[in-house]
């Protein structure tokens, strides 16, 4: 669902169906209402801009549909944080209820200049909703998610400090861009100087997970 469609698939090992905002569908929540009684696997809205399409999308998680969809945010926090805001504060309760059971993982990405100018690299904050995370979310503890999520690449997750620290030890982006783009520069800085702030809090480095002591992600440094 889409408004515009601004790419067109061609069916390869699956049947894809595009529909466009005015043309096909009135809007995102009629299309929505009718699209799940055919049974889709994969569901993708361009964008959850009201309470109707977010509800809807939401439903159709909760029905077993695999629902892809984006949200104008800077961060995985703020985007659990938006998503719950559309609603009366009613409402926001059972949301996060809704939402701590249907959520797999928010990926927060920018784009930002190489180091030698030739193209744009994607820098991404990614969130795996773990048990964890479930918790937080459903007892509206959303700020210490960026905790989980610094010490969570054993789960695949990582803050886009550590996305940016990651493109600096590749020598794909500057420390200078880098610097200026983070949301958290002190914080950033220490990184760069080769203190992970994971390691003392948890007993194993950012890449580890329990039982874990020889896994680690390439770009962080294990610090003991």
């Amino acid at each position: 669902l889409e408004d515009p469609i601004e790419y067109f698939f061609k069916d390869n090992k699956s049947i894809i169906t595009q529909r466009e905002l005015g043309g096909d569908m009135l809007s995102y929540m009629d299309a929505l209402k009718n699209i799940v009684r055919e049974d889709p696997d994969v569901l993708f809205i361009g964008e959850m801009r009201d309470i109707d399409t977010i509800e809807a999308g939401i439903s159709a998680a909760e029905l077993g549909n695999l629902v892809f969809s984006t949200v104008h945010t800077i961060n995985a926090y703020q985007t659990i944080s938006r998503i719950i805001d559309f609603f009366p504060i009613s409402h926001q309760n059972q949301v996060r209820l809704q939402l701590s059971e249907t959520l797999r993982a928010i990926i927060s990405m920018r784009l930002m200049k190489s180091k030698d100018g030739s193209r744009m690299v994607p820098v991404c904050e990614i969130l795996v909703n773990t048990e964890a995370v479930k918790k937080l979310i459903a007892e509206n503890e959303l700020s210490e998610i960026y905790d989980l999520m610094a010490k969570g690449a054993y789960y695949g997750m990582q803050t886009f400090n550590q996305a940016l620290f990651g493109l600096c030890e590749k020598d794909i982006i500057s420390e200078e861009d880098a610097l200026a783009v983070s949301t958290n520069p002190e914080e950033f800085k220490l990184y760069m100087r080769g203190v992970d702030m994971t390691t003392a809090a948890t007993g194993f480095s950012a890449g580890e997970g329990p039982g874990d002591h020889k896994s680690q992600t390439p770009g962080i440094k294990r610090n003991f």
